[in-house]
């Protein structure tokens, strides 16, 4: 693959990918991973990536923005089928193996283009070959990720004084989708959650018309969306007097976030650090409160590898982004999560929300 001279380290990164799976070009459709690879958010486009040239293939909405935006690609504009496109470069390249992404490519697509190509090409699915060169950020992606934590650890201070018996959980989240459209994010990065009440004990609540109560928790989980990369932070807030039981098991959580975090570093076994806050949580015989993995890699996407599991047995690497999101949830009764960013660092990591309260 050494013949592609003019290319950016992604690019390059990807070509060792294509070696190990013999493939002569890769075709990708994944949004996230087409941002990713061109360095630049951009919609309704593919990548073709060979040895010789890269191309994006896009229409003509696009044309403009790419050209001004994107460099080191030739730019196919679709002008009727994409199919025929995609079909035509294939065979003007000669290529006989080319891989696509098959958690990503529609399976009608993915016949269209067969049908035109399967006489001299291959198609050849892979997973996770772009994945897998994100899940280690690299100074680019850890200064925008920054940026993006610093906006949601400001609107979560911002919310103290919106957050107040008489308000609704629609108004709090109608409030911070203003606030960080007023400090450059583009948008949330998810659906705001805010639950108050009861309604805290559901992980995924939709944020309703309900109003706040005096003397309830609120649980308030929210990100935002700045130039492509995401953040991802959850909060309780306490009004007024606060049950004992709420308070226990508050104290549990943060002490199983910190647990957890205290652990963090390269080499370890992604598995031991969920396994810390889970044995801990379930010393008070709560481990069937607390169902789902202990965090999540952050990044383009909200969820992405790697997972902070019980199941995943990869070690932690360096450069490494993801939640820690310890929680107990006791049904129609209240809930509890606490979750804060980090980045993965020689020496052990660092909390990007930096010292955020953990009660608000």
């Amino acid at each position: 693959m050494s013949t592609h001279k003019k290319t950016n380290q992604r690019i390059n990164n990807l070509f060792k990918q294509m070696e190990k799976h013999l493939l002569d070009a890769f075709l990708i459709t994944n949004p996230s991973n087409v941002s990713y690879i061109t360095q630049y958010i951009i919609e309704d486009s593919y990548l073709l990536i060979t040895p010789y040239e890269n191309f994006i293939i896009t229409d003509f909405r696009y044309i403009e923005e790419i050209k001004t935006n994107i460099k080191g690609f030739s730019i196919c504009q679709i002008n009727g089928s994409l199919f025929n496109v995609i079909s035509s470069l294939i065979k003007k390249l000669n290529i006989k193996r080319l891989g696509f992404e098959s958690r990503h490519l529609p399976f009608a697509e993915y016949d269209k283009i067969h049908k035109l190509v399967a006489k001299h090409t291959k198609l050849v699915p892979a997973i996770e070959l772009v994945e897998k060169l994100r899940v280690v950020k690299d100074k680019t992606e850890i200064s925008l990720l920054k940026k993006s934590t610093k906006i949601t650890t400001d609107m979560l201070l911002f919310l103290k004084d919106v957050i107040k018996p008489g308000v609704s959980e629609l108004d709090i989240s109608g409030e911070a989708n203003q606030f960080l459209r007023k400090k450059g994010a583009s948008s949330a990065s998810f659906a705001i959650i805010v639950a108050s009440g009861s309604r805290s004990s559901m992980p995924h609540a939709k944020t309703s018309s309900k109003i706040i109560q005096n003397n309830e928790p609120v649980l308030v989980d929210i990100g935002v969306n700045f130039c492509g990369y995401k953040s991802d932070l959850t909060r309780m807030f306490f009004l007024g007097k606060i049950h004992r039981d709420i308070k226990e098991a508050f104290e549990v959580v943060f002490a199983a976030k910190k647990k957890a975090i205290d652990k963090l570093k390269p080499g370890i076994a992604i598995a031991e650090i969920d396994a810390i806050a889970r044995n801990y949580i379930g010393k008070f015989g709560w481990s069937k409160n607390f169902g789902h993995g202990l965090g999540h890699g952050i990044g383009l996407d909200v969820h992405e590898d790697p997972a902070i599991t019980r199941k995943n047995s990869s070690l932690l690497k360096t450069g490494m982004v993801f939640t820690i999101e310890p929680a107990v949830y006791f049904p129609a009764e209240f809930g509890i999560r606490l979750e804060d960013m980090v980045l993965i660092t020689d020496k052990g990591c660092k909390i990007l929300n930096g010292s955020l309260d953990n009660t608000m």
